[in-house]
């Protein structure tokens, strides 16, 4: 397990037997995750789309994607808040988020909980993103909608459950939005 109290945040991973410095920048893996989900792509377009996110060639492509896979997850670090963990009705983000749709609630909430433009920063390392966001105050637009999304129903009054189901509706996400192990498959089985 990591401990970024005193260790830097990742910027290559173990590929077998090799590490592989890689892309970071939290734009660059939003981007690689809205690709691979891409269902007008072939397998092979997106693991060459893939492959663009390692400084070097790696020799054992299967482990390099694995790899690449815990980083995006944030294997090896524990997030205390982050959304999907606990909850297991919000385990799939489809429910939960998506980074393209939410945009503005996001970056609202950047600004405000933070002050971060996440336009005009330069660079934002992926782990920071995810810590931050998953940081985010329970009273932003976004935290507000992923708790509505989340939210079982099932033990509501039927007065509360109508009215949380309603929002659900107005809130809902796109249905081609997926959860990081969703991704994970794309990765694996194509």
């Amino acid at each position: 397990m990591i401990n970024l109290f005193y260790e830097d945040l990742p910027t290559r991973i173990n590929c077998g037997s090799e590490y592989i410095e890689i892309i970071t920048d939290f734009r660059e893996i939003v981007r690689l995750l809205d690709t691979v989900m891409d269902k007008k792509l072939h397998e092979y377009e997106r693991l060459v789309f893939i492959l663009q996110y390692f400084k070097k060639r790696p020799r054992d492509i299967n482990e390099a994607i694995l790899s690449l896979s815990r980083f995006i997850g944030m294997d090896g670090i524990f997030l205390l808040n982050s959304e999907c963990v606990e909850d297991e009705q919000c385990r799939d983000a489809k429910k939960a988020y998506s980074f393209s749709f939410d945009y503005p609630y996001i970056y609202a909430a950047f600004l405000h909980d933070y002050g971060i433009d996440i336009q005009k920063i330069p660079y934002m390392h992926w782990w920071n993103f995810r810590m931050l966001f998953d940081g985010l105050q329970e009273s932003n637009e976004i935290k507000k909608r992923i708790m509505y999304r989340c939210a079982d129903t099932s033990k509501m009054s039927e007065k509360e459950r109508r009215k949380v189901e309603q929002i659900q509706r107005i809130i809902a996400l796109p249905d081609n939005k997926v959860s990081d192990f969703d991704i994970g498959e794309v990765f694996f089985n194509g």
